[in-house]
């Protein structure tokens, strides 16, 4: 079993793995037509952004998508990017709240 380098048991994402972008993982790169990533890193440890109420760690990932690299990418929301949801109501969530009706 491969470890990464901040003591988790294991890697969810290897460096140069091809990934293929869900509809949630399009719609956050903004292009629709990419339909697929190469993982550039191996998962690094980040701290919560300063300020926040708590201070955590959380695992991330760099991620090449068209001629974009999307840094930082924590692990959960990694997974959202490349796995389809079996439930669309996440996704029309944010449709509902983007309109302007």
């Amino acid at each position: 079993m491969l470890s990464n380098l901040i003591g988790n048991s294991e890697v969810a994402f290897k460096k140069g793995e091809l990934v293929r972008l869900s509809d949630f993982g399009k719609l956050i790169h903004g292009d629709r037509l990419c339909s697929v990533g190469i993982i550039l890193s191996e998962p690094y440890d980040l701290l919560t952004p300063l300020g926040a109420k708590e201070t955590s760690y959380y695992e991330a990932y760099d991620l090449l998508v068209g001629d974009e690299v999307m840094k930082g990418i924590p692990t959960e929301f990694l997974h959202r990017m490349t796995k389809d949801e079996e439930s669309k109501i996440k996704m029309e969530e944010v449709a509902k709240r983007n309109s302007t009706d």
